[in-house]
């Protein structure tokens, strides 16, 4: 992930813009982000061999916390620092 950062920040900036100007609803049915964030707590799973998707979810949802801090300015601007 750290090699790819600047792909993952633009890709949750254009999320957030998505979701800003969407029901949640809209937002929550889509199929196509519903099979992405699939596919990524599925990597996430894999890569760290995890098999509670709990904490899968939890470890997604702290990497997308820090991606939208660090698109605010308040993260480090290392993102590897963020990110161990």
């Amino acid at each position: 992930m750290i090699d790819h950062e600047a792909y993952f920040v633009k890709q949750t900036a254009i999320l957030t813009d998505f979701c800003m100007h969407t029901d949640r609803e809209t937002v929550s049915s889509n199929v196509i982000l519903q099979r992405v964030d699939d596919r990524y707590r599925q990597a996430i799973a894999d890569a760290l061999g995890i098999r509670d998707p709990q904490v899968t979810q939890f470890i997604w949802m702290l990497v997308n916390g820090v991606l939208v801090e660090y698109m605010g300015g308040h993260a480090s601007r290392n993102f590897a620092e963020s990110v161990p």
